[in-house]
């Protein structure tokens, strides 16, 4: 029985993956140049686009947890609606992540893309979708803020290599730093270890629907994180360590909770 019923859940993860597939064309496409027709005004017309991509990411998330593909429980994520000016940081256990977090979040949220992602057709949509290149300075992240929109960086990098210990780059703490910019925390957890963590094609399904988790952590302001004293590469290193041990802490209580 089990084998049928994981059977099955790869079929409509195959299914998922074809939905998710031809709704990035038709927003990246039809969508894309409807808005670039009709909406003149640069800023109003890279909101009206973030708006269709969170849209279809809801549509998205919703019929996987229909098909039982994997479900999301939000938390208290949307009491972030509204949010402005942050540096928003969350860990990064899957390739499902992103779609998760952007599909929860304000539409004036920005997000720290690749720079491998910005070249070939891909590079007209984020340019209007106003995303910041990886590769780019403090610069572009400040004018963003200043615009009145959230950062959503991914402090490790890439997926996480280790879930028992986490390991974060500093460029979120050095924006956070330098720019004087409060940092929310957004924790996100899997209870299925391993699942889209290397390919998002795999089939291999867990035994059990997976089941994201989402909790916002407390608002970081400045005062709480700039020690003046010091060199902002000093304090960008303790504040990466803080955030290391905060995250890393609630995992491990995540995971203590699953297996008791």
């Amino acid at each position: 029985m089990r084998t049928v019923s994981a059977f099955v859940r790869g079929l409509t993860t195959l299914f998922i993956y074809g939905v998710f597939s031809g709704g990035a064309v038709l927003n990246g496409t039809l969508i894309y140049i409807l808005l670039i027709i009709f909406i003149r005004d640069p800023r109003k017309r890279q909101l009206a686009l973030r708006r269709a991509v969170r849209a279809g990411l809801r549509f998205f998330i919703f019929l996987a947890g229909i098909l039982g593909v994997f479900r999301v429980e939000a938390g208290d994520i949307r009491e972030l609606q509204g949010l402005r000016g942050a540096v928003i940081i969350v860990n990064h256990p899957t390739l499902a992540d992103f779609v998760i977090i952007i599909s929860h979040l304000d539409i004036h949220t920005n997000t720290m893309v690749k720079n491998s992602l910005t070249h070939g057709f891909m590079k007209y949509v984020i340019r209007h979708l106003g995303y910041v290149n990886n590769k780019s300075d403090f610069t572009e992240m400040r004018d963003a803020v200043a615009a009145g929109d959230n950062v959503l960086i991914f402090p490790e990098g890439t997926r996480t290599r280790d879930p028992a210990a986490l390991v974060f780059q500093r460029g979120a703490a050095n924006l956070a730093i330098r720019e004087a910019i409060p940092l929310q925390p957004i924790f996100i957890y899997c209870d299925a270890p391993g699942y889209l963590s290397r390919g998002f094609l795999s089939l291999r399904v867990p035994d059990h629907v997976p089941r994201y988790y989402l909790k916002k952590g407390d608002l970081l302001r400045p005062e709480e994180f700039l020690e003046t004293e010091k060199l902002p590469s000093v304090n960008a290193r303790h504040l990466t360590k803080r955030l290391e041990k905060m995250y890393n802490e609630w995992l491990l209580n995540c995971s203590n909770r699953k297996n008791r």
